[in-house]
């Protein structure tokens, strides 16, 4: 199955935030080959940066254009 990952991240908090983002992402990954899935994308919110969520709606759309 093919798999697309979503994750927000606060940049005010740039230190926790990194280190949160790469556990977030190694447990993803990690999950993902365990179950033979394939990841074929990855997003990261800017939680605070301009209008809406942009990652988060480009990571719906990435994963309805891979359905099927």
């Amino acid at each position: 199955m093919k798999t697309v990952a979503y994750y927000r991240t606060r940049p005010s908090e740039p230190a926790a935030s990194a280190v949160a983002l790469l556990a977030q992402q190694q447990a993803v990954r990690r999950a993902v080959e365990e179950n033979g899935y394939t990841l074929v994308g990855e997003f990261i919110e800017l939680e605070g940066i301009g209008h809406g969520w942009p990652a988060y709606c480009a990571a719906v759309r990435s994963a309805m254009a891979r359905e099927g």
